[in-house]
């Protein structure tokens, strides 16, 4: 027995070394060059179709490191990261090919072969194709320097090829312990207070501020009271980081027309301070680390005008009696993965639509406003930013419809409402308010795709 198993071994190991052995050695240093993580600036390309202000890539070997798997994804101004793409670059045994795979949203999937045309450069051409039917190919030719490799698109129009856009990737400095697992440096996030994650209660009073990280680059927050027990929430809170730059975002119910508030860090270690210069009141955010458990708070004008409290962390006790954790249903994944917080909620923006101040009768222009309106929708919808639309019966406030974005700022709002057509040509107006509603809200989206027949 103890032979037969010998044996088994040695095929195995013999077949697998076999196989190691036709795979280029170009290909072998490459994927072994594009480990861990890539950085690409978005700003030469920055726009309400494309609003990433830079693209990542998470490249890291796959099972036995004959292949590599990776990760595309975009991160927002106000540090949200959205995905679109997933791949795998592979040694094809049976057609003696390097070969590409990806696969999107929507099912969408690309497939091609990637070539080595210099010693420093690579060439991909992959054929793509979605359910109805929809084929086309692009192609992309990728240099590779130290620490840096630039990638220029191409896609095949009119039987040529026609050159889009180079971007530079940047390599992510990692420390020793975590090039296997492509962690960013903690260099790169030691300007974040990720200590604040949790619940915190001002000391001698029932006021609290709870704040959940849904990334390396944002957390997301918010104050409340607990009142004949109940939540009361005062104000939206969110950090995130772009870049260099950190931005706390503070949006008080009943305050400021409904309008987030804008604070930049000026200063952090275990102190973090948070200013904006033209803000009438405050002017000036300060959490001051205490220990792992107590957190100084300071909020001032820079100058005589000011208060200051302590915070102290709360510990999350699971008992049955525990409603926040007792849900026998509770999916943390999901949870995570919709940005929930402990009580399956998330902030919003409540957008509604009013019938416009342009009174034109233009027909053709209003025609092909509201046909563009209709279809600047369904584009939201599909890079998930509106959960919510529907138009309203008619009535006296002149209400036409509602939105409700997965933005947590007006200005973000009002930044895609611009894009618009009946909007931006007066046709219709918006009110936008804060709101407070399920995390959960944009699980319906894909059951909406199934029971429409016609579509308007």
């Amino acid at each position: 027995m103890r032979f037969i198993l010998l044996f088994i071994y040695f095929l195995i190991t013999w077949s697998a070394n076999a196989q190691n052995t036709q795979i280029p050695k170009w290909f072998t240093q490459n994927m072994q060059q594009l480990q861990g993580i890539w950085v690409a600036d978005n700003t030469p390309f920055f726009s309400d179709k494309e609003p990433y202000k830079k693209y990542v890539i998470e490249w890291k070997y796959a099972l036995g490191n004959t292949s590599i798997v990776g990760r595309l994804y975009g991160i927002t101004e106000n540090g949200k990261e959205y995905d679109f793409w997933q791949f795998r670059q592979y040694w094809d045994n049976e057609n003696q090919k390097t070969m590409l795979n990806q696969f999107g949203y929507g099912n969408i999937m690309g497939r091609g072969e990637i070539k080595s045309i210099e010693s420093n450069r690579t060439e991909s051409i992959q054929t793509f194709s979605q359910p109805d039917g929809t084929i086309w190919k692009e192609k992309h030719i990728t240099l590779f320097l130290e620490n840096k490799h630039s990638t220029t698109s191409f896609s095949f129009i009119d039987n040529k090829w026609q050159e889009k856009q180079t971007y530079d990737w940047y390599k992510q400095k990692t420390t020793s312990q975590e090039k296997t697992t492509s962690k960013i440096d903690p260099s790169l996030i030691e300007n974040f207070p990720e200590f604040l994650q949790g619940t915190w209660k001002i000391e001698n009073k029932e006021t609290y501020e709870h704040w959940d990280k849904l990334n390396n680059n944002t957390l997301k927050g918010f104050s409340y009271k607990i009142e004949s027990g109940q939540i009361s929430i005062s104000e939206y809170l969110d950090i995130s980081r772009n870049g260099n730059e950190t931005i706390y975002t503070a949006t008080v119910l009943n305050q400021n027309k409904g309008r987030s508030i804008n604070f930049k860090l000026t200063k952090s270690d275990s102190t973090y301070t948070f200013e904006n210069p033209k803000h009438d009141f405050p002017k000036k955010i300060v959490y001051q680390k205490l220990s792992n458990t107590e957190v100084f708070v300071k909020v001032s004008d820079g100058n005589q005008k000011r208060f200051a409290y302590k915070m102290i962390k709360q510990n999350v006790v699971k008992t049955r009696n525990d409603s926040t954790v007792s849900n026998p249903n509770y999916d943390k994944a999901l949870a995570q993965k919709l940005g929930a917080d402990d009580n399956g909620m998330k902030s919003y923006i409540f957008v509604i639509l009013k019938t416009g101040t342009n009174q034109t009768t233009d027909k053709a222009l209003i025609n092909k406003s509201f046909r563009g309106h209709l279809d600047n929708i369904n584009r939201l919808v599909e890079e998930g930013k509106l959960i919510v639309a529907g138009p309203f019966g008619k009535n006296d406030d002149n209400y036409r419809g509602i939105f409700i974005l997965d933005v947590t700022t007006v200005e973000d709002a009002e930044k895609l409402l611009q894009t618009d057509p009946a909007i931006k040509a007066g046709l219709l107006d918006i009110e936008l308010y804060s709101w407070y509603g399920s995390a959960a809200l944009s699980e319906y989206l894909e059951a909406s795709d199934k029971i429409w027949k016609v579509n308007p």
